[in-house]
This record gives structure tokens, sequence and C-alpha cells, in this order.
């Protein structure tokens, strides 16, 4: 495989992961915010919800309940949509400030120049750099 034609697979290879990560983000979230309205909007009591999520889902209680708990934490208003999902669970154990914070902290590092450059580099095959710290 030529140089140009290596390039283009690895973008295509980045694009579809791209796509399906956002796919996967927007399960969860989907997932998550209809469990917290079957018992906020429609007064449904958690067996109730858990029973008929996991038929409907084919996922675990421990899974659903995962959803549920972050979509409750992190109301529509307050998630990103340049952060993967991965990160909300680690933030639910805090108050909202220090969420935030941390939202703002992850974006930042997202949006970074030395992340878009090591992202470059280990596209091209590059070996990252060593850490030095």
């Amino acid at each position: 495989m030529n140089d140009a034609n290596k390039v283009q697979w690895l973008e295509e290879g980045k694009q579809l992961m791209a796509t399906i990560n956002t796919q996967r983000d927007a399960e969860m979230w989907n997932i998550g915010d209809w469990l917290v309205d079957g018992a906020d909007k429609y007064a449904l009591h958690d067996e109730e919800v858990k029973k008929y999520a996991e038929k409907v889902t084919g996922k675990s209680w421990k899974t659903l309940n995962n959803y549920k708990v972050v979509s409750r934490a992190f109301v529509l208003s307050r998630r990103r949509e340049n952060l993967s999902w991965s990160l909300y669970p680690l933030l639910t154990k805090f108050d909202e400030a220090d969420q935030d914070k941390a939202l703002n902290v992850a974006e930042k590092i997202q949006a970074s120049p030395q992340r878009a450059a090591l992202s470059t580099r280990l596209q091209e095959g590059n070996r990252a750099p060593a850490s030095h710290g």
C-alpha cells in the first residue's frame, strides 16, 4: 500500500470510529434519558422501569441504572457535545461546581494543540514522544 493510500485508509478509519463513538454516546444518553422519564414523567416505580427496560434493551440493570444515574446528574443543558459519554460517570460523585470545572478542563485538553499534534503523529505512524515528567 503506498503512502497516499495508507493516509486515506487511516482517515476513513478515523472517521468511521468517530461516527461509531458518537452513535454509542447518543445511545447511552438516550437510554438514560428514557429511564429518567419513566420515573419522573410517567411516575413508574423502579421495579417497573427495571423489568421493562431490561426486556426492551437486552442490557443488564447495572448498565441501565448507570445510564440513568449519569443522565439524571447531567441534564441536557450541562452536556458537552465534544466530550465522550465515558467521562461523565467518573464525575457523578462530585458536586455540580466541581463537575463543571472538570468538564471545562476536559474540553481544553480535547481542543489542545498538543493533542492535535500527537494525533497527527500517531496517524502518520510515528511513535509518540516519551513523557518527561
